[in-house]
């Protein structure tokens, strides 16, 4: 991963209502059988990949609120039916497919009105894959990334 890479920030705007709070995912995701994953078990490997290891920060307003260095408890993934659109991004039939969801979430209390800022940046390896998946395919799905997000928030 290059240093350019992770110093490349995307920036989101967005505009919520007074009164609503936020989730944001830092770190995490989904995996179906859509994808070629088999039995539950493959699933919660595919979900498991690297929240052990991967590294981040997240702060609101200029102010740290969570990071990888206190984790904390992190809940056990939750099972769901994703559906898919037609020519979707991932390259899976589309319709609805068994999933299985989980991560790292920002969970913001509504904010104040006016302007805003939620950032995060996350960081992991495949050659730092901590817990050991007992699903090939699902280790073969992982792949480096780097994060360096910014919403550009405006509550009204």
């Amino acid at each position: 991963l290059g240093s350019s890479e992770a110093n490349a920030r995307e920036i989101r705007e967005c505009t919520v209502p007074h009164g609503k709070a936020l989730l944001v995912q830092i770190y995490g995701g989904g995996c179906s059988y859509g994808e070629g994953l088999k039995t539950d078990q493959e699933l919660k490997d595919c979900v498991d990949i690297g929240l052990d290891t991967v590294e981040f920060t997240a702060k609101v307003d200029g102010v740290e609120v969570m990071s990888s260095k206190n984790r904390g408890n992190l809940p056990e993934p939750y099972q769901c039916e994703l559906t898919y659109m037609p020519d979707n991004l991932y390259n899976v039939p589309a319709g609805p497919s068994k999933a299985m969801v989980g991560g790292y979430f920002l969970y913001a209390e509504p904010l104040s009105e006016g302007d805003h800022k939620i950032e995060f940046k996350e960081t992991f390896s495949k050659s730092n894959l901590g817990r050991q998946s007992s699903s090939k395919v699902a280790t073969e799905m992982a792949t480096d990334r780097i994060s360096n997000v910014i919403y550009d928030i405006t509550v009204q």
